[in-house]
């Protein structure tokens, strides 16, 4: 009997050992099976690390930890207070996020200032920090690429507010072109408004602008605009249109790639830059 049940469980052993072999090699085929012939697919830590992450979108920590992993950039989402200042923030109200309330756009920095997100894990106190703060500090930032993505939140169609973005905008990047040797070859600007696309355009016509629409639509502005390419959700994008948009001299970025699947679905679309939630997994497989 004893001999019986030996002879069992060395079975049951077997057979398991064979199912996780299996189940791996099934699971990892899955990320060799990819053709990354002729591509140059860049890496670009969302919001730093991602949605759902330890740290939080937009705070230094979570773009510092992208960085050292090896991802080739981030995007950054970029907000304007009233007083001019540009802030890495996500959400429209402080509030859903963070420890203080209120729009970005309606206050000013020193009433933001010290503001600590709320969602982040127990223990820590990660801050709300300008766009300035990831200019001044992050080592070797010329090496890196940088999607600044403008919300918009602000209602305003004035001349004066989008005067005043593209102030605060070209300020920041001219200066820390000097002070720090910033590659502006490797910064591309997110918008989806044409009044600001058109504001800034006629002031730095040399600065690389994205759209950032449904494919259809963002074509139409890339080519109305002749910007330097598009950002699409993933979801809303396929392999021909990123070969129609290559054919017609447009880089192409997506995100929404929140999981491993859409990490490989966005490769295989043969995107430039994928805004990935899953940082690692994209390095893994790319690097």
């Amino acid at each position: 009997m004893k001999k019986l049940l030996l002879i069992q469980r060395i079975i049951f052993i077997f057979l398991f050992s064979l199912f996780f072999s299996i189940a791996f090699t099934s699971c990892n085929s899955e990320e060799v099976d990819i053709d990354l012939s002729e591509r140059n697919i860049k890496v670009i830590g969302h919001g730093g690390m991602g949605i759902g992450q330890v740290y939080p979108m937009n705070s230094y920590e979570s773009i510092m930890y992208a960085l050292s992993l090896g991802s080739d950039g981030v995007e950054i989402d970029v907000q304007m207070t009233k007083d001019g200042v540009l802030v890495a923030f996500h959400d429209e109200e402080l509030e859903t996020k963070t420890n203080k309330t209120g729009k970005i756009y309606e206050q000013t920095w020193e009433q933001i200032k010290g503001a600590e997100y709320t969602s982040s894990a127990p223990y820590t106190k990660y801050r709300v920090v300008r766009l300035e703060d990831i200019f001044e500090h992050v080592p070797n930032l010329e090496k890196y690429i940088l999607a600044l993505d403008i919300k918009s939140f602000n209602p305003s169609t004035s001349v004066d507010y989008s005067s005043q973005l593209n102030a605060s905008l070209i300020s920041l990047l001219e200066k820390y072109k000097q002070k720090r040797n910033l590659n502006l070859n490797n910064i591309y600007i997110e918008f989806k408004r044409t009044d600001l696309i058109e504001s800034l355009q006629n002031e730095r016509p040399n600065y690389q602008i994205f759209v950032y629409e449904t494919f259809e639509i963002a074509l139409e502005k890339a080519r109305r605009y002749n910007l330097k390419g598009i950002t699409v959700q993933n979801d809303d994008l396929t392999k021909e249109n990123v070969e129609q948009a290559h054919n017609e001299g447009f880089l192409v970025a997506t995100l929404n790639t929140h999981s491993k699947a859409r990490n490989i679905e966005a490769i295989n679309k043969g995107v430039d830059y994928i805004q990935t939630d899953k940082v690692k997994h994209l390095l893994k497989i790319l690097k």
